[in-house]
């Protein structure tokens, strides 16, 4: 009976293997892949919901595999090295929730997506920091699924619960009709 769904951030090698212990994986890819749901995915969210992931740890993870994205874990380096940043928003998440053209973002051990594999896979939010000779992709959505490296429960900015609301309403309103 949900229509939404937030795979929190944390320890994605504890969430995938308490996926897998609890056989939820494939019904929870089932579950996602029918679209008649929106999931997002904050930080270690993000690893869980990639096709691919670098930096994995020996042997490997499971995941769920539903987003066309290369994500690579830990891709600010280890939890000494998390910071706080603005990064830029994409004209599309300023459509559904207008104002700063930035977000403050809390990055803890976080990941980024490095590739990605599939034109349905939109870049909401990216970083640019001085250090970086190329803009970092920090968030993404493809179709019905959502990403964020950092986590946006941390801050008193609530335009990203904003959007999550809108696209759980706009996919209610689609798969219902009305």
């Amino acid at each position: 009976s949900l229509d939404g769904m937030i795979i929190p951030g944390g320890e994605s090698t504890t969430i995938s293997l308490f996926l897998k212990r609890n056989n939820m994986v494939e019904p929870l890819k089932k579950w996602i892949d029918d679209r008649k749901h929106v999931t997002w995915g904050t930080c270690a969210g993000m690893i869980i919901l990639a096709k691919q992931n670098e930096n994995q740890k020996i042997g490997g993870q499971p995941t769920l595999g539903v987003m066309d994205t290369d994500v690579s874990r830990n891709f600010f380096g280890r939890q000494v090295n998390s910071f706080e940043a603005d990064i830029s928003l994409s004209d599309n998440f300023l459509k559904v929730c207008p104002g700063e053209k930035t977000f403050h973002g809390v990055f803890i051990r976080a990941p980024a997506v490095v590739q990605t594999f599939s034109p349905k896979v939109e870049v909401l939010a990216f970083l640019k920091r001085a250090d970086m000779s190329e803009p970092v992709i920090v968030a993404v959505q493809q179709d019905n699924v959502l990403a964020t490296a950092f986590h946006p429960e941390l801050t008193e900015d609530v335009r990203w619960h904003q959007y999550f609301i809108e696209r759980v309403y706009r996919n209610k309103q689609t798969m219902t009709g009305t």
